[in-house]
């Protein structure tokens, strides 16, 4: 008989060697100690996980990682980050990964968490009510932006520096760089950099003349930028030398990620790129419609100019919401419209969150849109 527990501090390595073994098999060969050192090197992590246990042994587990999203000036978001969400290979079929699932949702719904984010299969994850999220624009720096953008660029003035074991007034420097950033997921200082070494990623500070002038979180494989902060006048400099970095390691270039409403770095990143593609980001299920509403429109009108109006539209089974600006402030109300459009709450994710697809919005309401929802991947769990 399948029973549903929360995972016990004794069971730690079963927890691992359950995770190892099953997502090794599924891809390639995991340690989720390595992967996420900010949760696996340390004890204590056991009751994040929902297991699904048959006659004493995991068949199945989903995990929770609860923390805050900081977007602008609004309240922080109180988000759970669903990870491991796994079955063992042999025990298909038999519902075991929709029992973790559900344990899963019962704990965010029972913490009244405003939203939840996942990794996954979009058409497996619909089920639960997800779908995937976020506008990221990838900027493709590559020998052609070398010779052709770059090549009066002096890159000289810029060094890198391995952020895990530098100085610690250099990693301090690097946090307040954290801060500067509009969109967040909440880090304390000492599980900083443990953090941002999160799926096989390195952070690296940048410095010129010996002080921090910003960091980067690079990928390990590729070389692609996963998140960074840097002055605005060492930008351009540091993407040289990180890409001619690239080109003598590893032959190809790399990529910049950085979220469509940032918008001064998206206009200086494409000046200089080979090319750029934007793609959604991570899996996302509102559970608080009007407080994540209210946090991401308050972000969208500090970063992009936005015109005074207001747009109305509804969610089944949710309400009616009104998204407003006045010129100084945002607003996001529940009101009575028997004439709003009316969306199913997959087809208002897909709406609000991504740029126009299938659903095109309202005149009204599209200049609101898309809201920005993108977390940074050192942040994934």
């Amino acid at each position: 008989m399948l029973l549903v527990q929360r995972g016990t501090p004794k069971m730690e390595d079963a927890i691992l060697d359950f995770a190892n073994y099953v997502f090794s098999c599924a891809h390639e060969p995991h340690d989720f100690r390595k992967m996420i050192p900010k949760v696996y090197t340390k004890k204590g992590f056991a009751p994040l996980h929902h297991l699904v246990m048959d006659e004493g042994r995991i068949v199945g587990m989903a995990a929770l990682y609860k923390t805050q999203w900081i977007q602008a000036d609004h309240e922080p978001l109180n988000i759970g980050i669903i990870g491991q969400v796994s079955c063992h290979p042999y025990r298909g079929g038999e519902g075991i990964m929709r029992l973790a699932m559900e344990a899963v949702l019962k704990e965010a719904e029972d913490k009244k968490l405003d939203l939840l984010i996942l990794g996954g299969d979009r058409a497996r994850y619909g089920y639960y009510g997800f779908d995937r999220v976020g506008t990221v624009a990838h900027y493709k720096m590559s020998v052609s932006t070398l010779k052709h953008r770059l090549k009066d660029v002096d890159e000289n003035t810029i060094t890198f520096i391995p952020m895990e074991g530098a100085k610690e007034e250099w990693i301090d420097s690097a946090y307040q760089y954290y801060r500067k950033l509009q969109s967040v997921m909440y880090r304390e200082r000492e599980n900083f950099v443990p953090t941002l070494k999160n799926f096989f990623c390195t952070p690296i500070l940048v410095m010129k003349d010996q002080e921090v002038v910003g960091y980067f979180v690079k990928r390990n494989k590729s070389g692609d930028w996963e998140e960074w902060s840097i002055d605005k006048d060492a930008i351009i400099p540091a993407t040289k030398r990180h890409l001619m970095d690239c080109l003598k390691e590893h032959g190809d270039g790399f990529f910049v990620l950085v979220p469509i409403w940032r918008l001064k770095e998206c206009e200086n990143l494409q000046k200089i790129s080979a090319g750029f593609r934007i793609l959604p980001a991570k899996m996302m299920r509102v559970l608080n419609w009007q407080k994540s509403l209210s946090s991401m429109l308050c972000l969208k009108a500090q970063t992009c100019p936005l015109p005074v109006g207001k747009g109305t539209f509804s969610i089944e089974n949710v309400g009616t919401f009104e998204l407003a600006y006045n010129g100084k402030k945002t607003s996001v109300t529940q009101v009575a419209d028997e004439n709003a459009p009316t969306y199913t709450k997959l087809e208002a994710h897909h709406l609000l969150f991504t740029l126009p697809g299938s659903l095109v919005a309202p005149p009204e309401l599209s200049p609101f849109l898309p809201l920005p929802a993108e977390i940074s991947s050192p942040d994934y769990f």
